[in-house]
């Protein structure tokens, strides 16, 4: 099982795609644990346990990835894949039917983090784009470059679907396009089909997780003169117990500083 915390200093390093930030991540955790986790999530193609590795260094296929991704939109639950659901015969009556194979190989709460900072992505990150291209829904994905734009990727995920997709030429010339820049927009048009009528269902909350306002900048819980904050998801018992520093709270000047304000508003309307 593998068990993530990142130190939040400056924007995330995930939303970002800070590649130093994700090989010392996977140094502390280490290589070999990273790629049993890969192994768990359903990843089969040939892996080395070695720091590029959390680079992308090693090719798997665009449906590998969505089998990946799944299980980290189930839950963590794994599931056997199978290619036919039930055969019928024109009546509708049922010829043969698949069995569901399921497995649990991921804490919920650890997929739920990780697919709570992958929201981060499309809001903050390297796919913020999403948003001038009608994704108005949360969203959890990642963009991929690799050098010389050889390959752009985008894979994405809601509680209800999962989508990669690879933008490429076969004999890996230059694309030109980053990942944002090609497959995320061919994601977000399949998303935008797939929610014609209605946005997703909001992913269910596993029990052990808390939420916390933080300042982005320091990473702890924002006060009322922090200039940005947003929500983060911590396991329990994790968030941060100090305000931000950079933006400490003085009751006494604050409580002064809203009684002139006070002030000027009635002035201002009596004068008026």
């Amino acid at each position: 099982m593998l068990h993530l915390s990142i130190e939040h200093v400056g924007e995330s390093p995930v939303e970002d795609s800070v590649n130093t930030a994700t090989v010392r991540l996977a140094a502390d955790v280490g290589f070999d644990e990273v790629l049993r986790t890969a192994r768990a999530a359903g990843i089969t193609s040939p892996l080395l346990p070695v720091p590029s590795m959390a680079l992308g260094s090693f090719e798997v296929s665009a449906l590998e990835l969505a089998y990946a991704y799944a299980t980290l939109a189930s839950g963590g639950t794994r599931f056997e894949r199978f290619a036919l659901f039930s055969v019928t015969t024109p009546d509708g009556d049922r010829l043969w039917s698949g069995k569901m194979k399921r497995r649990q190989v991921f804490d919920p709460r650890a997929t739920y983090l990780t697919g709570y900072a992958l929201e981060g992505v499309l809001e903050r990150g390297t796919a913020r784009e999403a948003k001038s291209l009608h994704l108005v829904f949360p969203v959890s994905g990642k963009t991929g470059t690799t050098n010389g734009n050889r390959d752009s990727w985008f894979v994405g995920y809601t509680p209800d679907v999962v989508c990669a997709v690879w933008v490429g030429y076969d004999s890996g010339a230059d694309t030109g396009l980053t990942g944002a820049a090609g497959a995320l927009r061919i994601f977000a048009r399949f998303m935008r089909a797939f929610y014609s009528v209605s946005g997703p269902p909001a992913a269910a909350v596993p029990d052990g997780i808390e939420m916390a306002r933080i300042d982005p900048e320091s990473g702890y819980l924002a006060t009322s003169r922090c200039p940005r904050t947003f929500p983060e998801a911590y396991l329990r018992g994790t968030a941060p117990g100090e305000t931000c520093p950079d933006h400490p709270v003085h009751p006494v000047m604050d409580a002064l500083r809203n009684k002139m304000r006070e002030a000027g508003g009635f002035l201002r309307e009596l004068f008026r």
